[in-house]
């Protein structure tokens, strides 16, 4: 596993806790890959970024410690998806184009419909359906029909809940 130092905006919910920016570390399974939030940082550290830099180089250090040939991995060993779960409406970029690779053959389409469909079921308008949608459509036509046809037919349904269909 790789891991990145992210300074970013804090999402809404928790400005109260982590302040207006905060530090956190990311983890991917290449160098310079998307990745995803592992760890937030306190705003009470000292010095965010110099710890930071430690923890992310403690981190890489671990990963070599299962022995080789060995068939258990460890829940903190795993491989992290470039496709994040948010859990919250605030935390949803309603433009970001979810990650597909170069090589469209090597996308894991079955993480990039739940990460797609975890959004759909946040959404609480059609106009963030609609940017959802228009934003990541190249994928959604590109996407294997097992997957395509559940994901057209939830948007549809949310579109109907949503009950605006302007943007529609």
């Amino acid at each position: 596993a790789f891991y990145s130092i992210v300074t970013t905006g804090t999402p809404k919910r928790d400005i109260d806790l982590l302040g207006e920016t905060t530090v956190r570390i990311d983890g991917s399974r290449r160098p310079g890959a998307p990745g995803v939030p592992l760890i937030y940082l306190s705003p009470y550290v000292e010095d965010r970024d110099r710890f930071a830099q430690r923890l992310a180089a403690a981190l890489s250090q671990m990963a070599p410690l299962n022995a080789p040939g060995e068939a258990v991995k460890s829940a903190a060993v795993e491989e992290v998806s470039p496709y994040s779960l948010p859990d919250y409406v605030e935390d949803v970029d309603w433009t970001e184009r979810l990650f597909v690779p170069e090589d469209v053959a090597e996308t894991d389409w079955k993480s990039w419909a739940q990460a797609f469909e975890r959004r759909v079921d946040l959404a609480t308008s059609s106009v963030q359906l609609a940017l959802l949608e228009e934003t990541n459509i190249l994928a959604l036509r590109l996407c294997p029909g097992r997957f395509r046809a559940p994901l057209g037919r939830k948007l549809h349904a949310r579109y109907i809940e949503t009950g605006d269909q302007v943007a529609a």
